[in-house]
């Protein structure tokens, strides 16, 4: 079953739960064995001619999807000690939509090979052991590993990311492990204990064609570097995440316990977490480019890093009481967390930009929050019939590392600098044959303090660290009005309303709105594409005085400070379910709409965190539409011991945006100015980044897709056999799941492109045997 309500008092952060009961074995042998299997050819083709209006030339087809879990359980001890073990093995292997393979050899220029579509292509291979003890009468004891080893050859391919510029992921572990004890005191106390730890290690590598090793000194030196071109939003040559690795070591324990009376159900618990994250990161070369229709613009020097963090303790303490007086329940209930961030000790690996510094560890954050929840919950008639729910709860931000790697000195020392590249001698390299660099193709520095191993670029003010109240929260209050109709029918409708507290914003100490100097408008090209055919002016832009420059200082503290950020969640579910005869009909709509306002505590244009210093307020308040969602699934049992079951679903289409590099040249006349990135002389090849249409205005067409599964089920002596034929996006829709955003007014321009096409109808066989 699952949750989303204020009862689980046990769980800190908002969000989905899913309580599962695993299987533990028994006092017979027991054995299920699941598969299913996609082949190439059994696929149709929807690269229809809205698609190739759009100048797409493949969309993604499958050659291989496959998925093999056999699992088996008995006893080892009988009505003592037993297990269940289980398998799986998950491989797929698809071309994707709009990504080549490069057909040139230089390592700067890319050209699309249309004989060699990219291809997601990867393995999961998992094996689970699960061992159950009944140690008395009143004891149980329950443990359960798992370990994963995942590979994808062509991780983060897309229409936007070319073969090259994936990395290959691979997971040489992630293990979990859990041991839990319950003991039923009496039937009305349940006590309940566990542990579980985690280890992980998740590392994103270059493609060997780029680089044939993840040792820091092997890819710096190399000259293959990751390139974005801006006037489409294509990656190629190298991953632009550069090397990095995630995961850790994580451990919580956890106690609780139930007591249940005639009214009242009581849970009491302490949950205790500790963890450590490393977080490996260099680049090729120690940069990556940018070029904007082939031409380079600007560089990106990268400093690497090698982080420890972690964070101890991370507590949580909570009580609930569940109370059914006459026809109403009441749930109230308490949380207290107490959660404390650490960097561990750490050294900055040095790099052509900089020298190693080693860094001692401290403690970041330690926050303390108090949670309350309440719900009720209505028998309106008194007849069982209809229910009326509502609660109201607040959580905590999730958080693990986050703020802690963000405080992490080898982050505020500053490990970027953005410059404007005017490539003089036509070269695509910043870089001479011997290494040095070519400084005089450079514009200035965006960030005056790169380089230098002080940890003064970034800070965060202590009252966001530590004390009451200062961590991320969200409140959420749900209404909920249940109703069975007949004893096969119920609808369900429910409205929720979420908004976010203690939400920060970057403050750059050195800069204020004075720096920006005056407002300048630009004209929206005219195109087809834009709103009214374009032609329109979008006006509050502002760009950063020369004199300032390269001066940052950057601190994170309360958005509050400085006007505040509104953002709030709203929407609503229907739901019905029913039975009729030998078959069952579910389906509802959904609609989500959100309220974000920074207008003041201004964003800057394509900027991801909250930049209070730039008065430009462009689109500063977004407002979504409710935009319903439509499911609807049904099962029908036919003679014979066959199912047939279906999906169909209607789904809001990718909201649509236009984000410009406006060059300086059309920026110049306006501004009164080159823009500040230029250089002091010599050819600007800088560009400024504006978003061309009002979110939440325009959105792509709708989904529409109908799935079926014809079943067929065999029972010989023991054994079930179940057979499954599947046919997926009967309709053959080629709904755009994404699209491209990046508008230019070069011949290379893609948007409104699709980079993600629903799979085409196919035929998938699968099946099942229990014994």
């Amino acid at each position: 079953m699952y949750s989303t309500g204020a009862e689980q008092i046990d769980m800190s952060a908002p969000g989905l739960y899913v309580n599962m009961i695993p299987k533990d074995g028994g006092n017979t042998f027991h054995g299920v064995v699941y598969g299913d299997f996609i082949h190439k050819g059994w696929q149709a083709s929807n690269l229809g001619p809205d698609l190739t209006a759009v100048g797409l030339t493949n969309v993604a087809q499958v050659y291989h999807i496959s998925d093999f879990n056999p699992g088996i359980g008995g006893p080892i001890r009988k009505d003592k000690l037993w297990y269940f073990l289980a398998y799986r093995y998950e491989a797929i292997d698809q071309t994707v939509i709009d990504s080549y393979y490069d057909k040139n050899v230089s390592p700067f220029v890319y050209v699309p090979d249309p004989s060699r579509p990219g291809e997601d292509d990867g393995k999961i291979p998992n094996q689970s052991l699960r061992v159950t003890y009944q140690a008395s009468n009143k004891d149980k004891l329950q443990g359960w590993f798992t370990n994963q080893n995942k590979y994808r050859s062509h991780y983060n391919i897309s229409a936007s990311r070319t073969p090259s510029a994936t990395s290959l992921q691979n997971t040489p572990y992630a293990q979990a492990t859990t041991v839990k004890w319950t003991r039923t005191q009496s039937n009305r106390l349940l006590i309940e204990g566990g542990f579980a730890r985690g280890r992980t290690l998740y590392q994103e590598l270059y493609q060997p064609s780029v680089s044939p090793s993840s040792d820091q000194a092997t890819v710096e030196s190399v000259t293959i570097y990751s390139i974005t071109d801006i006037a489409n939003g294509k990656v190629f040559k190298a991953y632009d995440n550069g090397y990095s690795g995630h995961g850790g070591d994580m451990q919580n324990g956890r106690l609780g316990a139930t007591y249940v009376t005639g009214a009242h159900a009581v849970r009491v618990g302490v949950m205790l977490g500790h963890a450590t994250s490393p977080s490996p990161n260099w680049y090729t070369g120690d940069i990556t480019m940018t070029f904007n229709n082939a031409v380079p613009t600007s560089i990106t020097k990268r400093i690497p890093s090698d982080q420890l963090n972690g964070y101890y303790p991370d507590l949580g303490i909570f009580g609930q009481d569940r109370w059914a007086f006459k026809r109403a329940t009441v749930t109230a209930g308490l949380r207290y967390d107490y959660f404390v961030g650490n960097v561990l000790d750490g050294t900055l690996p040095a790099s052509r930009w900089n020298p190693a510094q080693f860094f001692p560890g401290f403690r970041v954050q330690a926050w303390k929050d108090l949670s309350p929840r309440a719900g009720v919950a209505f028998d309106l008639f008194g007849d069982g019939k209809t229910a009326l729910k509502w609660s109201i709860a607040r959580y905590v931000a999730a958080d693990g590392v986050s703020t802690s790697t963000a405080n992490n000195p080898q982050n505020t020392v500053g490990r970027t600098d953005t410059l404007n590249w005017n490539d003089i001698n036509h070269d695509y390299t910043i870089y001479n044959p011997d290494g040095s660099l070519q400084a005089n193709e450079l514009g200035p520095s965006t960030n005056r303090n790169f380089g230098k191993v002080i940890p003064s670029t970034n800070t965060q003010d202590p009252a966001t660290l530590n004390g009451w109240n200062a961590r991320g929260s969200s409140i959420e209050w749900q209404g909920v009005v249940q109703r069975q109709l007949t004893p096969r029918l119920s609808v369900t409708g429910d409205y929720y309303f979420r908004w976010k507290g203690n939400q920060l914003a970057t403050d750059n100490t050195l800069t204020t709105g004075a720096s920006y100097g005056r407002p300048f408008c630009i004209t929206a090209p005219s195109s087809a594409q834009l709103p009214n055919s374009g032609g329109y002016q979008v006006c509050g832009l502002y760009d950063l005085n020369p004199s300032a420059v390269g001066q940052v200082q950057n601190n994170v503290t309360f958005a509050r400070n400085f006007g505040g950020i509104t953002d709030h969640y709203m929407g609503y579910d229907v739901t019905v379910n029913g039975r009729y005869g030998s078959g069952m009909i579910q389906g509802g709509l959904n609609a989500q709409r959100r309220d974000y306002n920074t207008c003041n505590a201004p964003i800057l244009s394509g900027q991801t965190i909250n930049q209070v210093d730039s008065p430009e307020a462009v689109f500063c308040h977004q407002t979504t539409p409710y935009r319903p969602d439509f499911k609807l699934l049904a099962t029908q049992q036919l003679p014979w011991s066959l199912t047939i079951s279906g999906t169909y679903q209607l789904g809001s289409g990718p909201m649509i945006l236009a984000t410009w590099a406006v060059p300086n040249s059309l920026i110049a006349p306006a501004l009164g100015r080159n823009l500040s990135a230029c250089p002091a002389s010599g050819t600007c090849t800088a560009t400024k980044s504006v978003q061309m249409i009002q979110p939440g205005t325009e959105y792509a067409r709708y989904q529409n897709q109908l799935d079926l599964r014809l079943s067929k089920r065999i029972r010989v002596g023991r054994y079930t056999f179940r057979g499954d034929a599947n046919l997926y996006n009967v309709f053959n829709s080629d709904f755009a799941n994404s699209i491209n955003t990046t508008f230019s007014t070069s011949a290379s321009n893609q948007f409104m492109r699709p980079t993600a096409v629903l799979l085409s109808r196919l035929f998938k066989v699968g099946g099942q045997i229990e014994f």
